[in-house]
């Protein structure tokens, strides 16, 4: 072999090499750069928050028996304790049962409720019973809540005061009457610490 085919030989191994060399490089600079890109992609995810409504209990009404469940979705949803809840549900639950009845029924509207009241809140029904005007012809009414407040609880004292706004709707015979109407509830403890209602006030129709 002539020395001067070694040399072409030498020449084209020596760019093949410095070609390859060069590629390796390449690819490795390509590589991390993907990496440093596809982490960059990783660290700006989009995070979509669900809308307001999802995951919440279907067919569910609030009340003391599944209030754990609302706050697992929402532990700030309220800042009531287990026991003025229970008292506010009681009282809400009293206000509409005892603002809705007709004469058809008498005063079971009244002996219905005797074991959620306190006994000088029977003693005030019975008197009422008593001495309640005889209306002519078909009466009756019914009362939802559209505003509630608690306006005094105290665990130590064991009494809790609740405000509500009504809205009422009162039929007479054929006659249909529509209005709001105030009232407050009070609750007191009795000796086996159960919460029971004690004084119940209508305000002005409005």
């Amino acid at each position: 072999m002539s020395q001067r085919t070694k040399a072409i030989i030498i020449i084209i191994s020596a760019f093949l090499a410095f070609t390859i060399i060069v590629s390796l490089v390449f690819d490795i600079f390509d590589f991390k750069a993907g990496k440093k890109e596809e982490a960059g992609k990783e660290q700006k995810i989009e995070v979509i928050l669900p809308e307001k409504d999802d995951d919440l209990p279907e067919g569910k009404v609030f009340d003391s028996s599944n209030i754990e469940e609302f706050e697992k979705i929402n532990p700030f949803s309220s800042s009531k304790s287990e026991q003025e809840q229970k008292a506010q549900d009681l009282a809400e639950f009293f206000i509409e049962r005892i603002g809705t009845y007709s004469s058809d029924s008498g005063f079971s509207y009244i002996d219905d409720l005797k074991g959620f009241m306190s006994s000088q809140m029977n003693s005030k029904m019975e008197d009422y019973k008593n001495n309640a005007p005889k209306r002519d012809g078909y009466f009756s009414i019914e009362s939802d809540i559209i505003v509630s407040s608690t306006q005094d609880f105290s665990i130590e004292s064991g009494r809790a005061v609740f405000a509500f706004t009504l809205l009422r709707n009162e039929v007479l015979n054929k006659e249909h009457d529509k209005y709001e109407q105030d009232a407050n509830v009070t609750l007191i403890k009795n000796s086996s610490g159960e919460w029971r209602v004690d004084n119940l006030i209508w305000g002005e129709k409005k």
